[in-house]
């Protein structure tokens, strides 16, 4: 209970010592084409607003001081993969904090190589698996340059990291089929545990850039699971394989959910369960 307090407590220290947060941006780059005839209506703000989201998830890592970061990251990673995990958000974001010219970290612009499109286009990328899990997205070719991405339906039906859609009756461009997605909010993702609730497009973006071999230094990711039974996209037993962490989508992207909202809400969520 004490580790948890001060944990915390450093992450609320360091909050208010920094008045503004760095944030990972695509605005002043070219966005991966995402074709509006795929994406009518809000969809399109969707993916758009999943790929910032996934940036800020990105860069959570280097937001808190290390001390703090690292005590979330050994939850999911072994301690001596931080550098090779960092240099993998570093590229997925454009460049290591600091650096000359990559202050901002606005998105590697190779991201705009990414041909975004929505499952009517790949049918077959999301079916269900033998298992039982719901696909969210998959990412085609990530072994070439040229990698496609398929955003499946059931991924839209997940809020954005402070924004919710269709909720605006006044809005024409909502999606009458979807109704309203609520944002994930320090609210919505509670205080208890890492849990589904922190799911976001966004975040199921960021799981789909590890597996393009572009942007990972250490090789592209899998999908590896403990359990054939476990949820592909949940989190339980992650925590328990650190083993094969490095090499896991699922434990890049739930690191960076645990670290970011942490950060954000300022709550220790604990192990992962």
């Amino acid at each position: 209970m004490l580790a948890k307090v001060f944990i915390v407590f450093l992450l609320a220290v360091t909050l208010l010592a920094s008045p503004t947060r760095p944030k990972g941006k695509l605005a002043k780059r070219k966005l991966p084409k995402i074709d509006a005839r795929y994406f009518p209506g809000i969809r399109k703000r969707q993916v758009e607003d999943g790929f910032r989201d996934a940036l800020k998830l990105a860069n959570a890592m280097s937001d808190p001081p290390k001390s703090a970061a690292n005590n979330i990251f050994k939850l999911w990673f072994n301690e001596i993969d931080w550098d090779n995990v960092q240099r993998s958000f570093d590229t997925i974001l454009g460049g290591a904090k600091g650096q000359p010219g990559r202050n901002l970290r606005e998105g590697n612009p190779i991201l705009a190589n990414i041909l975004v499109v929505n499952e009517h286009q790949r049918p077959s990328a999301c079916r269900a698996t033998n298992f039982g899990s719901q696909i969210l997205a998959t990412m085609v070719n990530g072994h070439t340059q040229t990698p496609t991405m398929v955003i499946c339906d059931a991924a839209f039906y997940n809020g954005g990291i402070d924004k919710s859609y269709g909720c605006d009756e006044h809005d024409t461009s909502q999606d009458l089929c979807m109704g309203c997605v609520p944002a994930v909010t320090c609210q919505s993702v509670g205080q208890s545990r890492v849990s589904l609730a922190m799911l976001t497009l966004g975040s199921t973006i960021l799981h789909e850039l590890t597996h393009w071999k572009e942007l990972m230094p250490n090789g592209k990711t899998d999908d590896l699971t403990t359990t054939m039974k476990e949820a592909r996209y949940g989190n339980s037993k992650l925590g328990g394989d650190k083993a094969n962490a490095i090499h896991n989508a699922q434990s890049y992207q739930w690191f960076a959910n645990q670290m970011y909202w942490s950060w954000e809400c300022e709550v220790d969520f604990g192990n992962p369960q």
